[in-house]
Parts: structure tokens; C-alpha cells; sequence
């Protein structure tokens, strides 16, 4: 392949350093294998690949390399020249979860949550970690990468990745942008747990998100729904776990529960913080819980389904949110919402069609909230001031001068059976038709 049919990508090395690679100027879904260039340096003024707007916002991938020779795959979306001018030019990271890749955030043309927040002027940052998606380098079917080295190692090198990357976007001479670290942190099931772990054990300096974003997520499995614990009682079953270590691997294609597989390493992990009390890592005894109660998370938004019931259950999604120390969370219930029959579980609020009107536009909207920005709709929420557990109740949601609205004929209501088990810091909104 020649340089003048590649552009010339950057990652970190094994000691974290930037080299390139070469993908060539196709379609997103032409990128071939990189070819690492381990004596050049990186330049901020390398070109991206081109595309088409039409089929999607414009894409690049990258890879960061990891100290046992596996090279992480990042994919790269430029905000969008169509997005409104006051619109902050923000980076975002992006983790999937247990048994996924990043193409839970977008497809083939580059749609999805990434390519909804690229067109809205965000620069999107999706991971791949190791053994899945594009990411290079594992012998083995699996990567060998653990738990641990995933959030003291993996999350750190795509950060600072994120941080050291630049383009030559319009976005980059916008008077919002502050800064080019990765300052929205988002996260679908295990991968919100896996930055939330990365938060506890980072640096100040490291702990770039001023908001986080969770679909999804859960630690501990503790939910009374009848399909959560028959799930419970065979993934604990001592005969399973001896199944997974002669196999060597936990099969999630195998087994349908997703599209990559995780390694052994991951399982026993898993295991243990579904079911334990407290949240110490397997392999240092690290205290996550007690290292959040001292450095809480930054305003979090959190995404359930109630149809949701095995993955992340509602309770169970509680649970997590009173894990992460003293903050400011949000939790949005998807039930039926606007004009759509939809039930939205673990894996349809981020891939179903109907998904961008009736959950990613309320995400949008918290994201302006939460930076300043005028909302695009507004909503009235009259916030309990006496404690109990009704946290929350909403005027519906009206029309501005300026835009259309989000989702017809849909509101916010009060749950208050759903809100038995919150907490104070909790402000509980639930979705329905």
C-alpha cells in the first residue's frame, strides 16, 4: 500500500509514545490492518480519511498499543460541518460492555449514538478493547488483557490518545473549545462499571469527565426478577466456572449473549463483583467503593429499561448509582415512549431505529443542561424538597420558538413505585407513553 493511498494514523506505543499507521482513503469500512511505523513521530497536521456526508459523519481509526503487544482499536468521528455554530466542539469516550464492541455505538454508515452526537458538533471517540471490533495483536481468540489492566492500563492510553489527537476540523477554532481531553465519559453496561473503576483509581489530573453517561450499567446483580436470578444461579454455578476455565474462554458468540468473547480472566472478575458486597479488585484488593465515596463521579446520566430486567435491572441500576459516591445522577426509565410500541432492554435503547427521538434526544438535551447551553425544549421538574422518595415529577414537555418537538404526544411522570428504593441524590425521571 503506498503513502499516497494511506493517511497516516497515530496511536501510542508499548511505551507511550505516538507512531503511525496507514489506513486507506475509502469508506469507513475499507480501513485495512495497520502497518506500524515505529521511527516516525506524530504530526498534528495529518490528513483524515474522506467521506461521504451523506453515509455518515467523517471517520478515521486509530490504534494505541498496549505494553503485551496488543494494539486497541479507536474509531474517530469528526463533528459534523452541518452542526450548529454554538454547538461545543466537546470530545467524547465511548466503552462498550461485556461480550460487545464498539459497534454497539454505530454501524456500517457511521449512525447510532456516535454519529447522532457527531452531527450534533461533539467529536466522538469509540473504543474497541481487546480480542474484538478492529483491535490487533491477541494469539489467542481472546484478549489476554485483565480486568485490572483494562482500567489502570487500556482506559489511561485511550485517554491520553483522545487528549494528544488532533485534526484540522472547523470544530477546532470554535470558541468553546476548551480543552481536548475527553470530558463526556459514556459507558453501556460492564463498560460504564470499567470507567467508573478507572475514575476511582486515576490522578486528578486523569479524571477529564465533567459528566458521565451510563446505559445500562450495573456492579452487583440483586435484582427479584425471576429470569435475573435463574441467570444468577448459572453463571455462579461452580460447574459453569470450571466450564469457561477448560474452554479458556467465556463463549459469548457460543452462547448468544453477544458478539465477541471474553476471557477467563473477565468471567472470574464478573463473577465476583455481581455478587459480592463490597467492590475490591481481584487482584490488589483495591477498595473501589471506599475510593469513590473520597472522589464521587461528575454529574451522571443514567439509562434503564424496563425491559431491561436480566442485564440491568432497575434496582439494580440503583444499586450502582448509590456505589458511586455523593453526586449528581439522573435516572431515565425507558418504557414505552411517543408514538412507539418499543420496550427497551439492554441492547435496543442504543440500537433500535426508534432510538434516536426517544432516547438519544434526551440525552442531548441533559448534555446542555449540564454544560450551560440553552435547551433546545424545556423542561419544568419540580423536585420533592421534603426527602421521600417521590424525587421527581414534570410538567410535560413544550415547544420552544426555535425547534420541533423532540417526540410527539410524550411526557416525564412521577414513578413512585419505582422510586421506593432511591436515594436522596437521586432525581428519578421515567419515559412512557
Amino acid at each position: 500500500m503506498s503513502l499516497e493511498a494511506s493517511t497516516a494514523t497515530p496511536h501510542l506505543d508499548a511505551e507511550g509514545q505516538f507512531s503511525l499507521a496507514l489506513e486507506p482513503v475509502e469508506s469507513v469500512e475499507s480501513v485495512e490492518m495497520p502497518v506500524t511505523n515505529h521511527s516516525d513521530t506524530f504530526s498534528s497536521d495529518q490528513p483524515v480519511n474522506s467521506h461521504d456526508f451523506s453515509a455518515g459523519p467523517l471517520s478515521e481509526s486509530l490504534w494505541v498499543s498496549m505494553s503485551n503487544g496488543e494494539q486497541l482499536h479507536l474509531r474517530h468521528f469528526m463533528p459534523s460541518k452541518l452542526a450548529e455554530a454554538d454547538k461545543p466542539a466537546e470530545r467524547i469516550f465511548m466503552l462498550h460492555g461485556e461480550a460487545e464492541c464498539g459497534r454497539i455505538f454505530y454501524d456500517n454508515s457511521g449512525q447510532g449514538l456516535a454519529g447522532y452526537l457527531a452531527t450534533l458538533g461533539y467529536e466522538v471517540f469509540v473504543a474497541d478493547l481487546g480480542g474484538r471490533g478492529r483491535s490487533l495483536g491477541s494469539e489467542g481468540r481472546v484478549s489476554e488483557l485483565t480486568t485490572r489492566q483494562i482500567i489502570t492500563e487500556a482506559i489511561p492510553r485511550l485517554l491520553r490518545t483522545i487528549e494528544l489527537h488532533n485534526n484540522d476540523t472547523d470544530s477546532q477554532d470554535s470558541a468553546h473549545l476548551v480543552s481536548n481531553k475527553a470530558t463526556i465519559w459514556i459507558g453501556h453496561g460492564f463498560g460504564g462499571v470499567l470507567l467508573s473503576a478507572a475514575w476511582a483509581r486515576l490522578s486528578s489530573t486523569q479524571r477529564s469527565a465533567n459528566r458521565m453517561v451510563f446505559f445500562g450499567s450495573r456492579r452487583r446483580l440483586k435484582s427479584s426478577h425471576r429470569w435475573a436470578r435463574h441467570f444468577s444461579k448459572l453463571f455462579l454455578h461452580p460447574m459453569i466456572a470450571k466450564l469457561i476455565d477448560w474452554h479458556q474462554a467465556f463463549p459469548a458468540k457460543l452462547l448468544r449473549l453477544g458478539s465477541s468473547d471474553e476471557n477467563t480472566d473477565w468471567y472470574h472478575c464478573y463473577a465476583k463483583w455481581m455478587n459480592e458486597e463490597q467492590w475490591l479488585d481481584p487482584e490488589d484488593n483495591f477498595d473501589y467503593g471506599l475510593a469513590l465515596q473520597s472522589h464521587p463521579v461528575p454529574p451522571t446520566l443514567h439509562f434503564a429499561g424496563k425491559a431491561d430486567t436480566v442485564f440491568a435491572d432497575i434496582q439494580d441500576v440503583r444499586g450502582f448509582i448509590d456505589e458511586l459516591g455523593p453526586h449528581d445522577a439522573r435516572l431515565l426509565v425507558l418504557g414505552n415512549i411517543g408514538e412507539t410500541t418499543q420496550q427497551y432492554d439492554h441492547l435496543s435503547m442504543l440500537i433500535h431505529p426508534s432510538a434516536e427521538n426517544d432516547v438519544f434526544s434526551f440525552l442531548d438535551q441533559w448534555l446542555l443542561e449540564q454544560s450551560g447551553y440553552p435547551l433546545r425544549v424545556e423542561e419544568d421538574v419540580l423536585s420533592s424538597s421534603d426527602g421521600d422518595d417521590a424525587f421527581a415529577s414534570a410538567k410535560p414537555l413544550t415547544q420552544t420558538d426555535a425547534v420541533e418537538p423532540l417526540v410527539a404526544a410524550s411526557y416525564l411522570e412521577e414513578d413512585d413505585r419505582q422510586n421506593e428504593s432511591a436515594s436522596s441524590s437521586e432525581e428519578t425521571i421515567t419515559l412512557c407513553a
